[in-house]
């Protein structure tokens, strides 16, 4: 188990004790693995990303999706795009060299800058569903539900709680176009003995 991750974990199920009550109970959470998920791919090639843990998850057991990332779904942000763009990627994609504008506006949750222009502008922040999961095999797809911490967030860092139905998690990157993306998910699953609340 890495103890930065778990530390991290800690702090923020603590932070939200805090706030409000969110979390009431959360025994030690065990780190089962990490996975990291590139939302770009190279032309000539077709998505979506799809990953896929080596682990099954048990029907009935809870477990804790923690994920960080940021990425851009756009070529260049232009001169004056709206909202609060990054430098750069958290997760930069590593077989992407050419690139030359490395601002991000997106992260798991929610979309916090679009390029100059666009028509979502004025609807920041908009709520991002491209990063999907699935619990039964791939039979079924859809965003995760609302993070159990705060959105938004500004280290792009989000909680979510799952149950395990007999199968392998399965979390993809779906797009209509993967060659102008840019950026990465971190992905780790944790086995947690009680529910967040």
């Amino acid at each position: 188990m890495k103890l930065k991750n778990v530390a991290s974990l800690k702090n923020k199920v603590r932070l939200l004790v805090m706030a409000g009550g969110l979390a009431t109970s959360m025994a030690m959470a065990t780190e089962i693995e990490e996975l990291m998920v590139d939302t770009w791919l190279p032309s000539g090639t077709h998505g979506p990303v799809t990953v896929s843990t080596n682990n099954t998850l048990y029907s009935g057991a809870i477990y804790i999706l923690d994920v960080r990332g940021t990425y851009t779904k756009w070529n260049n942000l232009g001169q004056n795009p709206c909202g609060r763009t990054e430098s750069n990627a958290q997760y930069p994609s590593p077989n992407e060299s050419r690139r030359t504008d490395t601002r991000v506006g997106i992260d798991a949750a929610e979309n916090f800058a679009f390029p100059d222009g666009h028509r979502n502008c004025n609807k920041i922040p908009f709520t991002s569903a491209l990063f999907q999961y699935s619990l039964d095999g791939g039979k079924t797809w859809g965003p995760l539900a609302p993070p159990v911490n705060n959105v938004p967030d500004s280290d792009h860092y989000y909680i979510y709680q799952l149950l395990g139905q007999g199968y392998h998690l399965q979390v993809r990157y779906s797009d209509s176009n993967y060659t102008d993306n840019y950026g990465q998910f971190r992905i780790t699953l944790n086995r947690a003995d009680k529910a967040l609340r």
